[in-house]
């Protein structure tokens, strides 16, 4: 623990074996590899046994490295006053994440490398992964032949229909069956056309999600969606959002023409496209799904443009007028807010997508939603959503959906952030949640 650990202060430390993460609202501890378990306690609440998950970079590769002064030094000249506050603010931001980094590396020494790079290759679930790592034989070799398998079996919880009490015990049980009885048994179909096995093994670790996953299941109890899969050259995330969100809407030859393709950037923009079908169709109050599917590229654009002609004339017949949301980011020369119906609609024939079909929701001021002009780097529309009391980018997207360039996020993310900046005003700490460990009953 380190020495200069205090109550009533938000940080991380280790002590016999656990690590205790304080926050304003909460106390988290877990317990180190092999036996990882983790309990949580809210102000004014009991110790309880919790399923967190677990913060980024809490399991380390390799030992930090730190300047002279060590995690825990401080910097007296800030502490004694200086003329920024964000200066003072900078270095204790620094200092939390050198002390952070210094328990995550206690925290992952007892855990063998290779585990760690297991665990570390996914993206979710994190928690219930190293636990079965440290408790089941054979979880590691199931991971390096099929880890999307593996993924499931350990979240059983949301795979099978009547979830067991033990489900570490429930992992156990079925580690050592057969690829195609597991899979079988957490809801994957086997049948004419393909291996779910086989389809299950493509899934890259990084892009293994337990909606993901539950999107495949659904689509391999049809034949043709499972042959398109099982001759795949990759099924990726991307692959799996695509046939999810187009199944109903593209036949099925022209989606195993792109999918064998295999051309990402397409893909992409023509799963962007199809989600505004999609919303816009709705929009307009028609039945779905339709009565016949497209089968080609040109036909699904202008499919797309009809829609979006479609919205934009009951947009301007029905003389709707957007309310912006109270005290939106400020925009810059180069980020412009889009504050009226006709400057929406303007947009959305420059950049030829349908941002328009956000104005019925936006008439209503139920919906949150602050669209802007992106003019550098690039030319690119934005779409900020609220999450409790900050803006996030939900939609940053170029001319007909297309993908923005790493610069041009990195901009709007840094615009973004600054915008959202505290006026300097110190915190009140007098919710802290921090506790001595020693106080702890673990």
């Amino acid at each position: 623990m380190p020495e200069n650990f205090t109550k009533g202060r938000c940080g991380a430390a280790f002590k016999n074996g656990k690590v205790y993460l304080f926050s304003h609202t909460e106390v988290l501890v877990i317990q180190a590899y092999p036996r990882v378990r983790a309990w949580r306690k809210t102000p004014g609440g009991v110790w309880r046994p919790w399923r967190p998950g677990l913060p980024q970079g809490l399991i380390r590769i390799q030992e930090p490295e730190f300047a002279p002064d060590g995690p825990a030094a401080v910097c007296q000249e800030a502490v004694a006053g200086i003329g920024e506050r964000r200066d003072f603010w900078d270095h204790r931001r620094v200092l939390r994440q050198r002390e952070f980094a210094a328990v995550a590396w206690e925290f992952s020494k007892p855990i063998p490398v290779e585990v760690r790079r297991a665990v570390r290759a996914f993206r979710e679930s994190q928690y219930e992964l190293l636990q079965a790592f440290g408790t089941v034989p054979y979880a590691m070799q199931l991971a390096a032949g099929n880890p999307a398998l593996l993924y499931a079996l350990v979240r059983n919880d949301r795979f099978i229909e009547a979830p067991v009490s033990d489900r570490l015990r429930f992992v156990r049980g079925w580690i050592l069956r057969r690829q195609k009885v597991l899979s079988a048994r957490l809801g994957f179909q086997e049948g004419a056309g393909g291996s779910s096995t086989t389809v299950l093994g493509k899934i890259p670790p990084q892009d293994i999600r337990v909606h993901r996953l539950r999107w495949l299941r659904q689509m391999l109890r049809e034949p043709e969606c499972r042959k398109i899969l099982h001759f795949a050259p990759r099924v990726n995330a991307l692959i799996i959002g695509f046939m999810w969100d187009l199944r109903e809407l593209v036949d099925r030859k022209l989606l195993n023409r792109l999918v064998q393709e295999c051309d990402q950037e397409k893909i992409q923009e023509l799963r962007m496209l199809g989600r505004d079908v999609v919303r816009m169709w709705g929009l307009l109050g028609r039945p779905w799904p339709l009565r016949k599917r497209v089968y080609g590229l040109n036909a699904f654009v202008e499919l797309h443009d009809e829609c979006w002609r479609n919205v934009r004339r009951r947009v301007e017949c029905e003389g709707l007028q957007v309310l912006l949301p109270e005290e939106p980011p400020p925009g810059t020369p180069y980020i412009r807010l889009l504050n009226s119906t006709g400057g929406i609609i303007e947009e959305g024939e420059e950049m030829q997508h349908c941002v328009a079909s956000y104005v019925p929701s936006m008439t209503s001021g139920k919906v949150v939603i602050a669209l802007y002009r992106v003019l550098w780097p690039e030319r690119a529309t934005l779409r900020l959503g609220m999450t409790g009391d900050r803006w996030h980018i939900a939609e940053l997207r170029g001319y007909r959906n297309r993908q923005v360039s790493d610069e041009t996020r990195e901009y709007v993310e840094s615009w973004l952030r600054h915008a959202q900046e505290p006026s300097g005003v110190v915190p009140d700490q007098s919710g802290d949640m921090g506790l001595d460990p020693e106080l702890c009953p673990f």
